[in-house]
């Protein structure tokens, strides 16, 4: 079955409380421009500031099971503690992917508290979709080498490096097989393109990064590359609908 699938939303409210969601408006969006499904995390990393984050993306999923997907979301520093509240998440509550955000962690994909989360995530066979494009923790470079480090971990380069480090990112993918590119705020359709032609469409995965994103704005950009119908397929929902397991 073919799904259109946004792969980037944050649930609840930003640090700043600049922008906020709850699951009613997520559903009334996704309904407007026609998505089947969406991947859902925390705003806010755990351990952290809304200790409950996990288990309001619990509540959301169970309240529109056939609609979102939920991910868990972890800060790194905590040690011990971040993996005991993935494994908890992943477990008890029923999400099954992980966001990791190297900024708002202010950790590198690499450091070895990090690392200790992706073994984690490896050992429970997850996909972890990671912020990039910030130069301090999260260049595709940071993710490059925790793909080296991890090869048998799915990751996901959310925003495949900003439009700053696009062309950097598709060539990692390009020799990082287990490295997928996520569309979310990438400026340019011209490096969405580039994307498919270098990569294949295989390889590029929708998201909005809701609300921070514009859904209407993101799907337009795909609507830019003029991919061909299996193409669009692949990438609006296919690609992550594989990597989840969902039929």
């Amino acid at each position: 079955m073919t799904y259109t699938i946004d792969a980037h939303v944050h649930l609840g409210r930003s640090y700043d409380g600049e922008y906020t969601i709850d699951d009613g408006e997520l559903i009334r969006r996704m309904d407007a421009r026609s998505i089947d499904k969406a991947v859902i995390f925390p705003f806010t990393d755990t351990p952290g500031p809304s200790e409950d984050a996990h288990d309001k993306v619990a509540d959301a999923v169970k309240e529109h099971p056939d609609r979102l997907i939920g991910f868990a979301r972890v800060d790194p520093r905590y040690g011990q503690r971040a993996v005991e509240e993935l494994e908890h998440a992943i477990e008890d509550l029923g999400l099954t992917g992980l966001k990791f955000h190297p900024s708002s962690s202010c950790t590198s994909p690499y450091h070895p508290q990090s690392l200790t989360v992706m073994k984690k995530a490896c050992e429970l066979k997850i996909p972890v979709i990671i912020h990039s494009g910030d130069e301090t923790n999260a260049l595709p470079e940071h993710i490059a080498r925790l793909s080296e480090l991890l090869p048998e971990l799915t990751i996901i380069m959310a925003h495949m490096g900003y439009v700053e480090h696009a062309n950097r990112a598709i060539q990692i993918a390009r020799s990082h097989a287990n490295i997928y590119l996520e569309t979310s705020i990438q400026q340019s359709p011209f490096r969405l393109k580039i994307a498919v032609q270098k990569l294949g469409a295989e390889r590029l995965i929708f998201g909005s990064n809701m609300p921070k994103g514009d859904l209407e704005v993101e799907l337009v950009k795909i609507e830019c590359v003029e991919l061909n119908p299996q193409q669009k397929e692949l990438v609006l929902g296919g690609n992550i609908a594989r990597i989840l397991g969902i039929r």
